[in-house]
């Protein structure tokens, strides 16, 4: 019994989907084309995990045939992830990666708002990233952490000049000092690197200190105090930033959900940056609900409202509704700054046994707020229904509506229409 415990188990899963496909704007263009195509879809994901050790790891990506000159076709969007964790009572290790290929033009369903602008060009973008986390001390007075991580960013036969290559590479450590059950000390330390092929370089570096407390069992408060040094270079000009900056955080836990708020004034390239926050998260009976209302303003920009929400349900007779907003600032290596916007809506309901309909709404936006970032907006909507033929075969339909506007150019729009079937495999080693 002890052994079947401590296995937890492993799962390896397969997936693949081939469907026929008409648009009538195949690269969301000004100039539309129309196009027939077929794409296979192709998903394989294994996990392990155990009481002390977890292993993931999953490939996708798709093939596009199509008898038409106008459709790239070959593989799109591949990607690979991985992540191996190795905890005790003490210590904890942790490496991770990823790479992903993406389409400029498709639509990205989990761009991070703060560092995501909305993108409307051709060509591929390519994704590699990784980072390694060493912990020690976990249960002692004395314990730190340490974090590697590095990413490259390769665009490809894209049309805007703006879009470059980029390599980042971050080091960050932190100290912690348990003076009782109620309070930690902290010493952390960072260091950033930014190399932008053909614009702006960057070398950040941050020093502070801070200290959490336990006021009650359901109360926790916080302060850091930081100081920041960055360095910008561009065309052999050098501009530095530095100077001290403080946040505060409290947290509180109540009896159906949560209360959190933060405030604090940093250092950026741009000179200072004021922000706050408060997030309020509700446990509803078959779901979920939080809502956050915050503010920033800068040296070079006007404050601006923030906002975000999350919240899930689940409906009667095997349905779900969610729904997703998220708003952040975004800031460019060479100053420019924007506000992103991402928002989904998506529900899905059982038909029958065998039938099910799902439906989703997504819009993203960028809105410039300095420099030579350009406006830019997409909506996308989808419609999806699949009966079961079997426990793995499945029939699939659906429809896909894309619409996006950017400065300087004409609106697009794009219709496409899917019809085919697909296949899970699922096994347990």
């Amino acid at each position: 019994m002890a052994d079947a415990q401590d296995s937890g188990g492993s799962n390896l899963s397969l997936s693949v989907s081939q469907t026929l496909r008409y648009s009538d704007n195949t690269d969301l263009e000004v100039d539309a084309s129309s196009a027939f195509s077929a794409q296979t879809n192709l998903g394989l994901s294994y996990s392990s995990q155990t009481r002390s050790e977890a292993f993931s790891f999953s490939a996708n990506t798709g093939l596009v045939f199509s008898p038409n000159d106008d459709v790239d076709t070959g593989i799109i969007d591949p990607s690979l992830r991985f992540s191996y964790g190795r905890t005790s009572r003490t210590a904890e290790f942790n490496i991770s990666g990823f790479y992903r290929s993406v389409e400029l033009n498709s639509f990205i369903d989990d761009e991070d708002p703060e560092t995501g602008l909305t993108v409307l060009d051709a060509g591929t973008r390519t994704d590699i990233s990784g980072s390694i986390l060493m912990a020690f001390g976990r249960d002692r007075p004395f314990g730190g952490s340490f974090t590697l991580s590095g990413s490259n960013r390769d665009y490809t036969d894209t049309i805007d000049p703006n879009l470059l290559d980029m390599t980042t590479l971050s080091a960050n450590s932190v100290f912690n000092l348990r003076f009782d059950d109620r309070i930690t000390g902290r010493l952390t330390a960072g260091w950033t690197e930014v190399d932008e092929d053909g614009g702006t370089d960057q070398t950040t570096l941050r020093f502070g200190t801070g200290v959490s407390l336990l006021v009650n069992p359901t109360l926790t408060v916080g302060v850091d105090l930081n100081y920041f040094d960055i360095e910008s270079r561009e065309n052999g000009a050098v501009d530095r930033e530095d100077g001290f900056g403080v946040t505060a955080t409290a947290s509180q836990t109540l009896p159906n959900g949560g209360l959190s708020g933060r405030v604090s004034s940093s250092i950026e390239q741009n000179g200072r940056r004021n922000s706050f926050s408060v997030s309020r998260n509700w446990e509803l009976q078959n779901g979920q609900f939080g809502l956050t209302v915050g503010g920033s303003d800068s040296s070079d920009t006007d404050f601006s409202p923030l906002y975000g929400l999350n919240y899930n349900t689940e409906l009667v007779r095997g349905g779900n509704l969610s729904a997703s907003l998220n708003q952040a600032y975004d800031i460019e290596s060479d100053g420019d700054e924007a506000i992103n916007t991402n928002l989904t809506v998506s529900y899905s309901q059982a038909l029958s046994r065998v039938s099910n309909v799902s439906t989703s709404l997504a819009y993203r936006d960028t809105n410039s707020l300095s420099g030579d970032i350009e406006d830019a907006t997409r909506w996308d909507f989808n419609v999806r229904y699949r009966h079961s033929l079997s426990r793995d075969w499945g029939l699939v339909s659906g429809y896909t509506y894309s619409f996006a506007t950017s400065d300087g150019l004409e609106d697009r729009d794009s219709n496409t229409i899917f019809f085919g079937v697909d296949r899970a495999f699922e096994w347990r080693p």
